[in-house]
């Protein structure tokens, strides 16, 4: 088992013992979480610093209950708690799991440039071309149509040399 350069006495779990964790009730179905109290990611995940590195605690619960590393795989939660290391709480799954869980659960929130390809009435299109017509920048139109600038290029193109 790896030792924490800090305490050199102290195994990974037991730097997780002795930093503990709050019982906190989250989804009753599931049973109460168990909120991990040290050092967290800005997302919320649960951190412990293992020079040269940081160990995602609740990646390493799920390893040391499976009994084998995850690899590529993801620590996910069933209780939606990002500092949450309860082991019956999380199961391994792969990226596109982790992303299926996200939207059936709500959690995704997309940004207008991570959306992937959104479609562009046609209305749109058109009130986008008046627009580059009319002199303004694809960034100014980027920004008034709420849209990417690689979406508005590709628009920009598409007038320039109709196919």
């Amino acid at each position: 088992m790896l030792r924490t350069s800090a305490r050199q006495h102290l195994t990974i779990d037991e730097r997780i013992e002795a930093i503990g964790w709050d019982v906190v009730e989250r989804r009753p179905d599931l049973g109460p979480c168990h909120e991990w109290r040290g050092g967290k990611h800005e997302s919320g995940y649960a951190l412990l610093h293992v020079r040269p590195r940081m160990v995602k605690v609740h990646r390493h619960i799920l390893e040391r209950s499976l009994g084998r590393e995850l690899g590529e795989e993801f620590a996910l939660h069933r209780c939606d708690n990002p500092p949450c290391i309860r082991e019956e709480h999380l199961y391994p799954g792969n990226a596109s799991r982790n992303l299926r869980d996200a939207l059936d659960r709500g959690r995704f929130q997309p940004s207008t440039f991570a959306r992937g390809p959104r479609k562009v009435t046609a209305a749109v299109e058109a009130a986008i071309r008046a627009d580059l017509a009319a002199g303004m920048t694809r960034n100014a139109v980027a920004k008034a149509h709420g849209l990417s600038w690689p979406t508005i290029d590709t628009i920009a193109r598409r007038a320039e040399n109709p196919a």
